[in-house]
Parts: C-alpha cells; sequence; structure tokens
C-alpha cells in the first residue's frame, strides 16, 4: 500500500512535469526536431520540392497517370529524406575529421568522435526507409490489382 506521504510527492512532482509554461520555453521546445532540419518538411525548401519531382518523375516517366503519381510521390518523399539522412551524416564526420590531425587513422577517429550524433541520425534514415519500403509495397498492391 502506497503512503499518503509517497502519494502527495507524486502529486507535486507530476504538478512540475506538465512541460514548458513560458513563451520562450514553449519556443525552445518547438525548435528541438528542426535542429538539424531532417524533419523538416521537404515541400517547404525548394530545393528539396524539387528533388522530390524530379524523382518522382525518373520513377514515373513522362507519361505517369495521376493514379501513378500519387503511389509514387510517396516513394520519392521518403527516398530523398533518405539521401539527407545520408548527407547529413557524411557532413557530420567532415566535421569531426577537421578538427583532428592528418594520420592514417584520422577517419576512425572522427567516426567514433561523432557516434553519439551518428547514432541518433541512423534513427531518421531507418524510418524514411521503412516509410519508402511501405509505399513501394502499395505501389505493388496496386499493380497486382489492376492486372487482375
Amino acid at each position: 500500500m502506497t503512503s499518503a506521504d509517497k502519494i502527495a510527492a507524486n502529486r507535486r512532482n507530476a504538478r512540475r512535469s506538465t512541460g514548458p509554461r513560458t513563451a520562450t520555453g514553449k519556443r525552445k521546445v518547438a525548435e528541438n526536431a528542426l535542429r538539424h532540419g531532417l524533419l523538416a518538411s521537404l515541400h517547404a525548401d525548394p530545393a528539396m520540392s524539387g528533388a522530390v519531382a524530379r524523382v518522382a518523375a525518373a520513377l514515373g516517366g513522362p507519361n505517369a497517370s495521376g493514379h501513378l503519381r500519387a503511389l509514387i510521390e510517396p516513394i520519392a518523399e521518403a527516398h530523398v529524406d533518405m539521401l539527407r539522412a545520408r548527407s547529413a551524416r557524411a557532413a557530420m564526420i567532415d566535421l569531426a575529421a577537421a578538427g583532428l590531425p592528418a594520420d592514417p587513422e584520422r577517419e576512425a577517429q572522427a567516426i567514433m568522435e561523432a557516434l553519439p550524433s551518428l547514432v541518433r541520425l541512423d534513427r531518421y534514415e531507418r524510418s524514411a526507409m521503412r516509410r519508402r519500403h511501405r509505399a513501394l509495397r502499395e505501389l505493388r498492391k496496386s499493380f497486382t490489382r489492376t492486372s487482375e
């Protein structure tokens, strides 16, 4: 049985665990996901939007129907997200290597220094890979349904 003191302490702690209350705190929390730009919308950045359009055009061809384009768009978006994550990984390693003396083991040492960030970055790439895989599965299902 939980004591009255323990219950009171839990309630006091819960009141303090409600997240940021000030405008500054809320703004800081809202910017957490945008620190590296991987969660930023692809369509908000014209360069990324163009990359998605190019990948979708390459996958669908010039005469793709509206239905096919709708199925290909998520594949292209996920693919561009994967490329962004891979580019960020290379940039992190290059940044870590820039501060090291030139020697044969420089790249390995740079990777070790960047490892905590690289592990977090891997999560975004795996998420994009899962989204691409699901979108490809939907595309295959669509072709299976139309050929029957």
